[in-house]
């Protein structure tokens, strides 16, 4: 369900050596859904990134509902983006 806009711009973010912030719907092994808030940041050794590090937090319900709504339409403008 997440736009993939969201993901790009995580990746193009962190790519920057920038931190990351942003609200994530997870999918759980058991098939049900969760939010979070994420920070990611990359992790620098010698001047080479690493690996990331994502510290997440429960996210305000109103949000969410912003975002369920926001992501919906976010896809739907990929989707018509991608039928043309």
């Amino acid at each position: 369900d997440m736009p993939a806009a969201a993901f790009a711009d995580l990746w193009q973010t962190v790519a920057r050596g920038e931190k990351w912030h942003g609200y994530v719907k997870n999918l759980r092994k058991d098939g049900a859904y969760y939010w979070v808030y994420a920070t990611v940041i990359s992790n620098v050794r010698g001047g080479r990134v690493v690996g990331y590090t994502s510290v997440r937090r429960k996210p305000s319900r109103t949000r969410v509902e912003e975002c369920i709504a926001l992501y919906a339409k976010m896809r739907a403008e990929e989707a018509a983006t991608s039928a043309r």
